[in-house]
Protein backbone atom coordinates (compact mmCIF):
# COMPACT_ATOMS: atom_id res chain seq x y z
CA UNK A 1 0.00 0.00 0.00
CA UNK A 2 2.87 2.40 0.87
CA UNK A 3 4.34 1.39 -2.34
CA UNK A 4 1.41 2.55 -4.41
CA UNK A 5 1.16 5.68 -2.34
CA UNK A 6 4.43 6.89 -2.98
CA UNK A 7 4.14 5.99 -7.20
CA UNK A 8 1.11 7.94 -7.04
CA UNK A 9 2.61 10.99 -6.10
CA UNK A 10 5.73 10.43 -7.35
CA UNK A 11 3.50 10.41 -10.89
CA UNK A 12 1.60 13.56 -9.86
CA UNK A 13 4.64 15.32 -8.85
CA UNK A 14 6.23 14.80 -12.22
CA UNK A 15 3.29 15.97 -14.09
CA UNK A 16 3.11 19.08 -12.00
CA UNK A 17 6.89 20.19 -13.09
CA UNK A 18 6.13 18.68 -16.65
CA UNK A 19 3.04 21.61 -16.86
CA UNK A 20 4.93 24.24 -15.09
CA UNK A 21 5.00 27.48 -16.95
CA UNK A 22 7.56 29.75 -15.63
CA UNK A 23 6.38 32.47 -13.41
CA UNK A 24 9.08 35.28 -14.77
CA UNK A 25 10.40 35.97 -17.86
CA UNK A 26 12.44 38.63 -19.36
CA UNK A 27 11.49 40.34 -22.73
CA UNK A 28 13.07 43.14 -24.89
CA UNK A 29 10.55 45.68 -26.64
CA UNK A 30 11.78 48.27 -28.42
CA UNK A 31 9.46 51.92 -27.57
CA UNK A 32 10.25 54.97 -29.43
CA UNK A 33 11.45 58.27 -27.18
CA UNK A 34 13.92 60.97 -27.21
CA UNK A 35 14.45 61.79 -23.30
CA UNK A 36 15.16 61.53 -20.05
CA UNK A 37 11.22 62.26 -19.46
CA UNK A 38 10.62 59.83 -21.84
CA UNK A 39 12.64 57.31 -20.03
CA UNK A 40 10.72 58.41 -16.19
CA UNK A 41 7.33 58.19 -18.31
CA UNK A 42 8.09 54.45 -20.27
CA UNK A 43 9.52 53.12 -16.90
CA UNK A 44 6.03 54.69 -15.03
CA UNK A 45 3.49 53.21 -17.68
CA UNK A 46 5.32 49.47 -17.51
CA UNK A 47 5.15 49.57 -14.13
CA UNK A 48 1.41 50.34 -13.88
CA UNK A 49 1.05 47.37 -15.83
CA UNK A 50 0.01 44.23 -13.32
CA UNK A 51 2.89 41.24 -13.49
CA UNK A 52 5.51 43.96 -14.65
CA UNK A 53 8.52 42.97 -11.93
CA UNK A 54 11.06 45.11 -13.46
CA UNK A 55 11.52 47.81 -16.22
CA UNK A 56 14.01 49.97 -17.21
CA UNK A 57 13.87 51.30 -20.79
CA UNK A 58 17.67 52.55 -22.71
CA UNK A 59 17.83 56.21 -23.96
CA UNK A 60 20.38 54.71 -26.45
CA UNK A 61 19.08 51.51 -27.87
CA UNK A 62 15.58 52.48 -27.64
CA UNK A 63 14.57 49.19 -25.63
CA UNK A 64 12.42 48.53 -22.95
CA UNK A 65 13.82 45.53 -20.66
CA UNK A 66 10.95 44.17 -18.53
CA UNK A 67 10.96 41.28 -16.03
CA UNK A 68 7.32 40.00 -16.49
CA UNK A 69 4.99 37.30 -14.59
CA UNK A 70 3.44 34.89 -17.44
CA UNK A 71 0.20 34.64 -15.86
CA UNK A 72 -0.75 38.17 -15.59
CA UNK A 73 0.19 40.29 -18.70
CA UNK A 74 2.07 39.60 -21.76
CA UNK A 75 3.92 41.14 -24.46
CA UNK A 76 0.91 42.69 -26.56
CA UNK A 77 -0.91 44.37 -22.87
CA UNK A 78 2.68 45.97 -22.65
CA UNK A 79 3.12 47.67 -25.52
CA UNK A 80 -0.63 48.69 -25.99
CA UNK A 81 0.43 50.42 -22.70
CA UNK A 82 3.63 52.02 -24.32
CA UNK A 83 1.13 53.03 -26.91
CA UNK A 84 -1.44 54.72 -24.90
CA UNK A 85 0.96 56.88 -23.57
CA UNK A 86 2.17 58.25 -26.75
CA UNK A 87 4.94 55.94 -27.18
CA UNK A 88 5.21 53.84 -30.36
CA UNK A 89 6.61 50.10 -30.39
CA UNK A 90 6.74 47.84 -33.06
CA UNK A 91 3.46 46.01 -32.78
CA UNK A 92 1.27 48.82 -31.26
CA UNK A 93 1.42 52.40 -32.38
CA UNK A 94 0.59 55.40 -30.86
CA UNK A 95 -2.62 57.10 -31.89
CA UNK A 96 -2.02 60.73 -33.06
CA UNK A 97 -4.25 62.15 -30.15
CA UNK A 98 -1.45 60.49 -27.64
CA UNK A 99 1.56 61.20 -29.46
CA UNK A 100 0.46 65.27 -29.80
CA UNK A 101 0.06 64.77 -25.73
CA UNK A 102 3.68 64.46 -25.60
CA UNK A 103 5.90 67.26 -24.19
CA UNK A 104 7.87 69.14 -27.13
CA UNK A 105 11.25 67.35 -26.44
CA UNK A 106 9.57 64.18 -26.40
CA UNK A 107 8.22 64.36 -29.86
CA UNK A 108 10.82 61.82 -31.76
CA UNK A 109 10.83 60.68 -35.63
CA UNK A 110 7.65 58.23 -36.30
CA UNK A 111 10.01 55.51 -37.65
CA UNK A 112 7.02 52.61 -37.97
CA UNK A 113 4.33 52.59 -40.23
CA UNK A 114 1.24 50.04 -40.03
CA UNK A 115 0.24 47.97 -42.46
CA UNK A 116 -2.41 44.78 -41.75
CA UNK A 117 -2.28 41.71 -43.80
CA UNK A 118 -5.57 41.24 -45.10
CA UNK A 119 -5.57 37.63 -43.47
CA UNK A 120 -4.16 38.31 -39.94
CA UNK A 121 -7.04 37.28 -37.07
CA UNK A 122 -4.51 38.21 -34.20
CA UNK A 123 -6.35 40.65 -31.80
CA UNK A 124 -4.07 43.51 -32.94
CA UNK A 125 -5.02 43.29 -36.64
CA UNK A 126 -9.12 42.52 -36.16
CA UNK A 127 -10.22 45.91 -36.72
CA UNK A 128 -7.67 46.52 -40.28
CA UNK A 129 -8.22 50.20 -39.73
CA UNK A 130 -4.60 51.50 -40.43
CA UNK A 131 -5.37 54.63 -38.77
CA UNK A 132 -5.77 53.01 -35.32
CA UNK A 133 -2.41 52.30 -35.53
CA UNK A 134 -3.14 49.31 -33.55
CA UNK A 135 -1.90 46.92 -36.15
CA UNK A 136 0.19 43.43 -35.93
CA UNK A 137 2.28 43.99 -38.72
CA UNK A 138 4.46 47.30 -39.15
CA UNK A 139 7.23 48.53 -41.20
CA UNK A 140 10.33 50.13 -40.53
CA UNK A 141 11.72 49.93 -43.41
CA UNK A 142 11.36 47.04 -46.45
CA UNK A 143 14.03 44.87 -44.97
CA UNK A 144 12.75 45.06 -41.33
CA UNK A 145 9.34 43.94 -41.00
CA UNK A 146 7.00 41.76 -38.27
CA UNK A 147 4.24 40.32 -39.61
CA UNK A 148 1.22 38.66 -37.77
CA UNK A 149 2.39 35.19 -38.69
CA UNK A 150 5.44 35.91 -36.73
CA UNK A 151 3.14 36.64 -33.84
CA UNK A 152 1.30 33.68 -33.69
Amino acid sequence: MKKLINVLFLIVMITVSAQEKSKSRSIEVKVSGTCEMCKARIEKAAFKVKGVKSAEWSLNDKVLHVVINEYKTDVLILQTKMASIGHDTEAVLASDEAYDGLHGCCKYDREFKPSCEVNCDKPCCKDKAVKTASCCTTTKDKENSTSCQSKK
